[in-house]
């Protein structure tokens, strides 16, 4: 039993500093991403940990002067709904597969 709840806080532990290492890079992609507008073509939600979740989703990005579908990661708040076909306006770095949204496009 007591294994069982030490494993139990570790995989906690562990989540908790995962989310704060994507929020970190939020920062990062804030601060030197590319910003884009694109349309959502796909959303997966993964799991939630501290009021935020993990999504995938399917998105068209500029890649080396190319419009490509690419699989991208991001957390965003627990209490924010995004759908397939959804304008976003996004920031990414290339080469590298977490973007941020930084919010809806008109």
């Amino acid at each position: 039993m007591l294994t069982v709840t030490l494993i139990f806080l570790i995989v906690m532990k562990i989540r908790k500093w995962r989310v704060a290492q994507g929020l970190k890079w939020q920062q990062q992609l804030c601060k030197k991403g590319i910003g884009f507008h694109t349309r959502i073509q796909e959303i997966i939600e993964r799991d939630s940990v501290n009021g935020y979740k993990k999504i995938v989703l399917k998105a068209l990005l500029r890649v080396n002067g190319k419009l490509v579908c690419k699989k991208v990661h991001t957390l965003v708040k627990a209490d924010e709904q995004l759908s397939a076909g959804d304008k976003v306006t996004i920031r990414y770095m290339p080469g590298k597969l977490h973007v941020m949204i930084a919010g809806n496009a008109a």
